[in-house]
């Protein structure tokens, strides 16, 4: 028969045990909850209710406590620990951070569902899920929120009988300009109604219905008074001449004052969909059991296992680096210079950009070799933020992947004066070619975990004059003839050629 103890020592015994499974995930991913608080600490980030919601998840575990007291071990549980850290190893060799922090509170739930066994972990499922309003996967839905509310409100306001003029995000009427800036969509509304309906939901509703219908209540009347909030800005704007308080100073305040009036009938709404408690079966006292220590110490060592493999890669990674940046190879056959001044790649962050112009009586191909020794966020080869050619200089009118070897991406690029320029290029990541971005990023996962950290544009170009098809021939030639070079100059010297 499994030993037992009272119940004051029995809670005690799992408030313990959660509280080290916890601390341990801490420390053990400390780069990734830094990021996370970090975020929690700036008003501008959107997210400064994440402190609040962390207290309410710790608060909303504690009330489980007598389930977690009664719990029993489940080894099983520790091969999602080890699944959700290696998701979050794949995602930390990529520096994608919101793929780091979306598995944490799937790593602590994991290491919940090892040390108490399932009935808790489905206890905890809503408080560990409740961290998600805390963490940035809702800014994706910024975008779509920010174009609704320039939308809506232009039909409002051209309703009111006032001239506005909508491009893009920008508000024109005859006394100025408003800019639906993406803090002007309503995501915080959004976030924080959503949370307050789930919350009220889990605490008051038996069934799940309810609380997704009062959620669906709640994100819909957070999405219109942002409508409203922005209305009445520029209508303020327009009366007044621009000189009203809510345009010269604040109006986030404001925004935050109907919100709160607006939690008046959402909360009559929310009192009217609950429910008569019904009367609950006498249930059979709970067996308190001590927690194992082992189970404890198997699931903390289980949460450091991709962490530690980590360090391990990255330390491989910083020995093996190459010491210098990629020098630009001779071409037998083409003169070699300066590059030309009318375009280069509009990359970001690279430890070296080099470039050459070479030249022969088949014609002037540019050359472009972004480097990056190592990567880190905001410094990476693929990033939102680079581009192929400036965008502010230059437009792509079409592009394609070239399958034929060596495969390389190619775009017809052409400047506010008409110039065109033929554009390939492919990536080379420790090691190894990639054409497209994803691939890309899939060789940064496998190259930082091997211990390469090396990474690199490699970019053709060659002016259409007075058309393209001579350009084509000449990036052909030359790509035949210089590829394998061009591969052994950013990999220091190696050309194994993969994938």
């Amino acid at each position: 028969m499994a030993e037992t103890v009272g119940p004051e020592r029995g809670v005690r015994g799992a408030l313990i045990a959660f509280g080290v499974i916890a601390a341990g995930c801490v420390v053990a991913f400390l780069p990734s909850w830094s990021i996370l608080a970090e975020r929690w600490l700036h008003w501008s980030f959107g997210y400064d209710h994440g402190w609040l919601i962390a207290g309410v998840a710790a608060w909303l575990v504690w009330r489980e406590r007598s389930l977690l007291a009664a719990g029993r071990h489940w080894w099983p549980g520790l091969a999602i620990v080890l699944l959700a850290g290696l998701g979050w190893l794949a995602a930390r060799s990529i520096d994608i951070v919101i793929g780091q922090e979306i598995m944490l509170p799937v790593l602590l739930w994991g290491a919940a569902l090892t040390v108490f066994g399932g009935r808790a972990a489905r206890a905890l499922l809503f408080p560990l899920g409740f961290l998600y309003f805390a963490i940035p996967v809702w800014d994706y839905l910024n975008p779509p929120l920010q174009s609704a509310t320039t939308t809506m409100v232009g039909a409002w306001i051209g309703a009111s009988g006032v001239p506005a003029l909508i491009e893009g995000n920008l508000v024109t009427i005859p006394a100025g300009q408003f800019i639906i800036a993406s803090g002007c969509a309503g995501q915080s509304f959004f976030i924080t109604a959503g949370a307050l309906a789930a919350l009220y939901g889990h605490l008051h509703y038996r069934h799940i219905g309810r609380s997704l219908l009062l959620m669906a209540v709640a994100l819909a009347g957070a999405i219109v008074v942002n409508w409203l909030r922005v209305y009445i800005v520029i209508m303020a704007g327009h009366l007044t001449d621009m000189q009203h308080y809510l345009v010269r100073v604040d109006h986030y305040t404001f925004g935050w004052a109907l919100f709160a009036i607006g939690l008046v009938p959402f909360y009559f709404l929310a009192r009217r969909l609950e429910q008569p408690a019904a009367a609950e079966p006498c249930a059979a006292p709970a067996e308190f059991r001590p927690q194992n220590p082992a189970v404890v110490i198997a699931t903390v060592a289980a949460l450091a296992a991709a962490p530690l493999l980590w360090v391990i890669a990255d330390g491989a990674a910083a020995h093996g680096a190459l010491d210098a940046s990629p020098v630009m190879p001779e071409a037998p056959g083409w003169m070699r210079g300066e590059a030309g001044a009318d375009w280069r790649p509009d990359y970001h962050g690279a430890d070296a950009e080099l470039g050459a112009r070479y030249a022969s009586d088949a014609g002037r191909v540019d050359v472009w070799i972004v480097y990056y020794g190592s990567q880190a966020q905001g410094r990476e080869l693929v990033w939102f933020a680079n581009r192929i050619a400036a965008p502010k200089s230059w437009r792509v009118e079409r592009s394609r992947r070239l399958e034929a070897a060596p495969a390389m991406n190619e775009a017809l690029i052409v400047d506010e004066a008409g110039n065109q320029r033929l554009v390939r290029w492919w990536y080379e990541v420790g090691g190894r070619p990639a054409v497209s971005t994803v691939g890309a990023k899939l060789l940064q996962a496998v190259a930082r975990l091997s211990g390469r950290r090396e990474a690199a544009l490699v970019a053709l170009s060659v002016a259409c004059d007075p058309d393209c098809k001579a350009a084509t021939s000449t990036l052909d030639d030359f790509a035949a003839a210089m590829s394998r070079s061009l591969r052994q100059t950013v990999n220091g010297g190696t050309s194994d050629r993969a994938g």
